[in-house]
């Protein structure tokens, strides 16, 4: 009854926050992913993709919503999860407690972790990491309530196999200190053999990949029809080559592990941190309890010490949906321990109780408003206005992933401005990814055999030959090197701009809701059309662009410099 009650509470304060429209970052490509049954970024994420397309044919919002409302229910969930968990490891540990206090305190350990900022952040958008933490508590449920039980070990790998299928990275360093733990109990051969039929049996969802990639759908990642570029994109080569060439290592790994440490402390609470640490040492000191306790401490280790590795940034959601199992089994770890504590305090359980509800009084105080997306529609604002700034008919070439995100899902979802043609020229030495768009858009073809992408100097001719029947327009890119002119949100080739892009702009502004969101992608905006202008010579449509992000962001030292760069006075 205790995780039924958390999952309705849960769900419903998820549901009343989360976003009304697809939002920023990768949420756009997962709405459209789901809306066309397509491929989304590396390893391809097929569990996600079938929820979401799932929860777009219950007649509840519209389709955006819809897909959110998925990573929802994952969420609460897991939090549900985490109840079981905290009430099957005390019954074993803790016999002595009463039934009443381990349902209290299990209920207030779920509930806190559903108000942590990492869980409710992944909850009201479309993303991975909901369907990733469900799994992830499944396992740890079962395995905790017994490791040596057959029928948990193999279910628990088959909802790990199915972590595998979504984020490998995530259930790798989360499996492993459990997979330790089991494997130290000796299970028998039939057991591991069974386990390990059930983790294949999860595996399977990767079919789903080359299915839906011979179909050609809207969002094709790799295109993985063949086994090579299947491999491709579940094993994330993309991003195995910017970590390894230190693209994401803004900090020393020192600074990330700090980052992470003190990321931890605050989804947790500081009351939280010393539960733990109490729930640790109780369970340390006992022998039956030992081994559970080292795999929970194991969690925690790998998956702070695995996020530190990527590099951790504050300011970026799913730095932290990276660290929901850490939190998964800190939350388990605090709980248990607390059962253990009250039957040698048995005049202070009621006290032990109000500890873990005071943990949750403190998340909900300090994460809930932060993590609400209910009033976050700039996304879908921005997203209008990136079609709207283009002409009948228009070629748009872009290079940051999240425009061609937004336009796909505009596109997947609303059907929209379907005379125009996309090309991220940032993906186009992805496998298939040329190929594909040949296909798609054959009028493309002279420029995409011309070789038009990041890195490789613009194939003039051929954009030139394009541009005589179509109008051709390009994202402002700090790697832009073809003679393009700023009108609007972008930049047309090969002309002058037909209108007064500052007039435009000062619109636009008007129209948007000027949160963070928006404050960023404008920063950005005026940030690379101001080098732009000053490429050219044009010192004073340089030193405007300036002006307006200067607007948005008084103290950033960027704009200083790029002021001073183009010898334009250094301060305002």
């Amino acid at each position: 009854m205790a995780a039924l009650i958390v999952f309705v509470v849960a769900f419903g304060a998820y549901a009343w926050t989360a976003a009304p429209a697809a939002g920023w970052l990768d949420s756009p490509e997962f709405v459209a992913a789901a809306s066309t049954l397509g491929v989304p970024h590396s390893p391809g994420h097929p569990v996600p993709v079938l929820l979401g397309r799932a929860a777009q044919l219950v007649p509840l919002g519209d389709a955006d919503v819809r897909v959110a409302l998925a990573s929802a229910l994952a969420v609460a969930a897991a939090a549900a999860l985490v109840v079981v968990a905290v009430e099957r490891l005390a019954a074993r540990l803790a016999r002595d407690t009463a039934p009443a206090l381990r349902s209290s305190v299990a209920a207030g350990c779920g509930l806190a972790f559903a108000a942590s900022g990492a869980a409710w952040l992944q909850a009201v958008r479309a993303e991975v990491y909901g369907a990733e933490i469900a799994a992830c508590a499944l396992a740890l449920a079962l395995l905790v309530a017994d490791p040596r039980s057959p029928r948990h070990v193999a279910t628990a790998a088959f909802a790990l196999g199915l972590g595998l299928a979504n984020h490998h990275y995530m259930t790798l360093v989360f499996a492993a200190p459990l997979a330790v733990w089991v494997l130290a109990g000796r299970p028998g051969w039939r057991t591991v053999g069974r386990a390990t039929g059930c983790a294949a049996a999860g595996l399977l969802a990767y079919a789903y990949l080359p299915l839906r990639a011979l179909r050609e759908p809207l969002v094709n990642w790799g295109d993985p029809d063949t086994p090579a570029r299947f491999l491709w994109t579940v094993s994330a080569r993309a991003f195995q080559k910017s970590l390894a060439a230190g693209q994401h290592a803004v900090d020393s790994r020192s600074d990330d592990a700090l980052q992470v440490g003190a990321a931890l402390v605050e989804q947790l609470s500081p009351l939280g941190v010393l539960l733990v640490l109490l729930g640790a040492y109780l369970l340390l000191r006992r022998r039956d309890a030992r081994g559970v306790a080292l795999a929970l401490l194991g969690v925690v280790a790998s998956t702070a010490g695995g996020r530190a590795l990527l590099g951790f940034d504050f300011d970026n959601p799913d730095a932290l949906g990276y660290l929901l199992p850490a939190l998964l089994a800190a939350f388990v770890l605090a709980g248990a321990g607390l059962c253990a504590l009250a039957p040698t305090l048995r005049r202070a359980a009621p006290a032990v109780a109000v500890l873990a509800f005071a943990t949750l009084a403190w998340q909900a105080a300090v994460h809930a408003a932060p993590s609400s997306r209910r009033s976050a529609e700039s996304g879908d604002v921005w997203t209008h206005a990136l079609a709207a700034a283009l002409p009948s008919r228009a070629v748009l070439i872009t290079s940051y992933f999240e425009t061609s995100f937004q336009l796909a899902e505009l596109a997947a979802v609303e059907q929209a401005r379907p005379d125009l043609v996309i090309y991220d020229r940032s993906f186009a030495t992805y496998p298939g990814f040329a190929a594909s768009a040949r296909r798609r858009h054959p009028e493309l073809a002279e420029v995409i055999d011309a070789g038009l992408h990041v890195g490789a100097p613009a194939p003039l001719a051929a954009l030139t030959a394009l541009a005589r029947t179509r109008p051709v327009y390009f994202e402002l890119a700090p790697t832009l090197e073809a003679p393009v002119a700023p009108e609007g949100l972008f930049a047309r080739f090969g002309a002058l701009a037909t209108h007064d892009p500052e007039a435009a702009l000062r619109a636009l502004e008007r129209q948007l809701p000027l949160d963070a969101d928006v404050r960023r992608a404008l920063l950005w905006h005026e940030y690379l059309r101001a080098g732009v202008h000053c490429a050219a010579g044009a010192r004073a449509s340089a030193a405007a662009a300036i002006a307006r992000a200067r607007r948005l962001a008084p103290a950033d030292p960027s704009l200083a410099a790029l002021a001073a760069g183009c010898g334009l006075e250094a301060q305002p």
